[in-house]
């Protein structure tokens, strides 16, 4: 079964919802008159964070450790901005704040059981990071990152943090690094492949392929139709990208490599009248990001009954 849904950029935005409960309910626990609640300790340590070389950009986690110096028990959660825009890759439970200077923000429950430290207790754990950038045969650095660490006693305490890239020969200082510098407008394309087809199932099918040229920042890609034939709606992808909303749907598969193409069909209810359809390819960040090249982004086909 096809499922539709509203907002679907909004679904785009985000590439998966992660609000859970643990940090929902530690935020919550911040409503209280600030006088109304006692004063806590916290600190916090954090390690390098070394993105290496992989066959699919670079990954790296930041070693994390939060600490509960006061006299009585105290409940704990963190923020955490990332130091490269879209490069977040974790399994913790976070919450999503606003966006500060294009990075994202997530706020998350200490992992471990739970975010409630005992009296000098500390929590170790990491946050993975993920940068969907072609491996460089130097080594380059980037800053931006920032830690806030928080409690229900009113504790806050905030470290910054940077990225350190190994080059693809493994070194991490020789040559000096040199900033790494992220394109700041996404480069995708969306190409026809094939003629229309039928499916057993009654619904229509058209071959495409979208490229993503550069590593510009984005949460997912979008398509969406213009002109269709009255009643006609977008069933979804093959393989799926998830939910599919009327004229638009999802690209499969999870953010994209400088270079990446990836070929899938796009699947219409059946037509009772032919029409010439068009499909325009998005980029979602924080919003529809201006593509580069926005003349490759827009194919066109005809959709017509058999």
């Amino acid at each position: 079964m096809i499922e539709r849904t509203a907002g679907l950029l909004a679904i785009a935005l985000l590439g998966c919802t992660a609000a859970l409960a643990p940090a929902g309910a530690a935020m919550a626990r911040t409503a209280e008159p600030a006088s109304a609640r006692p004063t806590g300790t916290a600190t916090v340590s954090v390690g390098r964070l070394v993105l290496d070389p992989t066959e699919r950009g670079y990954r790296g986690s930041l070693p994390v450790t939060i600490t509960n110096p006061g006299p009585a028990a105290d409940h704990f959660w963190f923020q955490v901005r990332e130091p490269v825009p879209s490069s977040f890759a974790d399994s913790l439970q976070c919450d999503y704040a606003d966006p500060v200077d294009n990075h994202e923000v997530r706020i998350c429950a200490v992992p471990g059981g739970g975010g409630d430290l005992a009296p000098g207790e500390s929590r170790s754990f990491s946050v993975g990071f993920h940068v969907l950038a072609t491996p460089r045969a130097y080594p380059m650095s980037a800053t931006g990152g920032v830690l806030d660490v928080f409690s229900a006693a009113g504790a806050s305490v905030s470290t910054s943090f940077g990225a350190q890239f190994r080059s693809t020969t493994g070194s991490l200082t020789r040559p000096r690094p040199v900033p790494y510098v992220q394109d700041a407008r996404p480069d995708a394309a969306i190409d026809v492949t094939g003629p229309v087809t039928v499916d057993p199932y009654g619904s229509y099918r058209l071959p495409v392929r979208v490229r993503y040229a550069g590593d510009a920042p984005h949460s997912s890609l979008y398509l969406k139709a213009t002109n269709l034939p009255a009643g006609v709606v977008i069933e979804g992808t093959d393989p799926t990208s998830g939910p599919a909303y009327s004229d638009e749907t999802l690209v499969p598969g999870t953010r994209m490599m400088p270079g990446e193409e990836r070929a899938f069909d796009v699947v219409f209810s059946a037509p009772t009248s032919a029409r010439d359809v068009t499909l325009e390819l998005w980029t979602a960040w924080f919003g529809v990001s201006p593509d580069a090249t926005p003349g490759d982004n827009v194919a066109t086909f005809t959709l017509a009954p058999q």
